[in-house]
C-alpha cells in the first residue's frame, strides 16, 4: 500500500511539475510573440512612410515638348515619375535627364529620378495619387507603392 501512495504521489506531483513547465513554456512563446509584435511596430514607426505628390514637379515636367501629362511621387528624397508622351514612344537619355532637371528644379532635395513612359505604370501612379490626395491610409499605402516600385524599376523605394 505504501508503495501505492508513493507511487501516486510521485504521479500527481510530477503533473503539477509539467503543468507548470508547460504553463511557463507557453508564458514565454506568449512574452516572445509580443516582444516580436513590439520590434515590428518599431521599425514600422522607424520608418519613412511618407510619399506625397508633387504638383510643381508634374507641372515643371509638363511644361516639357515631349510629356503631354505627368504624374509625381516622393518618397524618402526620390521622385517616382510616369509621364504620358506626346507622341513619342520611347524614353531616351535626353529626355529622361531633362525629366530629372525638371524635377530637381521642383525640389533640390531629392536625390534619385526615376522615370517610366509605360502606359500601365502611368496609369497605376495617377491612381497613387488620387490615393494620397484622398488621404487613403499611408501605412498600406506606402507599402503598396514601395511594392510597385521595387517590382517595376527593380529598386525598393530608398
Amino acid at each position: 500500500m505504501n508503495k501505492f501512495r508513493l507511487f501516486l504521489v510521485v504521479t500527481v506531483m510530477s503533473f503539477f511539475l509539467s503543468g507548470c513547465v508547460f504553463n511557463e513554456t507557453e508564458n514565454q512563446q506568449v512574452q516572445t510573440s509580443q516582444a516580436k509584435a513590439r520590434i515590428l511596430n518599431d521599425e514600422t514607426e522607424k520608418v519613412d512612410h511618407t510619399i506625397r505628390v508633387s504638383q510643381l514637379a508634374e507641372q515643371y515636367v509638363e511644361k516639357l515638348e515631349e510629356v503631354e501629362r505627368a504624374n509625381v511621387i516622393y518618397s524618402n528624397n526620390n521622385a517616382y515619375v510616369a509621364i504620358k508622351q506626346n507622341q513619342y514612344n520611347s524614353l531616351s537619355d535626353v529626355l529622361n535627364q531633362k525629366i530629372a532637371d525638371q524635377v530637381r528644379k521642383a525640389d533640390n532635395k531629392i536625390h534619385k529620378v526615376y522615370v517610366s513612359v509605360n502606359p500601365d505604370f502611368y496609369t497605376t501612379m495617377n491612381n497613387y495619387a488620387k490615393d494620397i490626395r484622398s488621404g487613403r491610409d499611408k501605412i498600406s499605402l506606402y507599402r503598396d507603392f514601395s511594392n510597385t516600385v521595387m517590382n517595376f524599376f527593380g529598386i525598393e523605394s530608398e
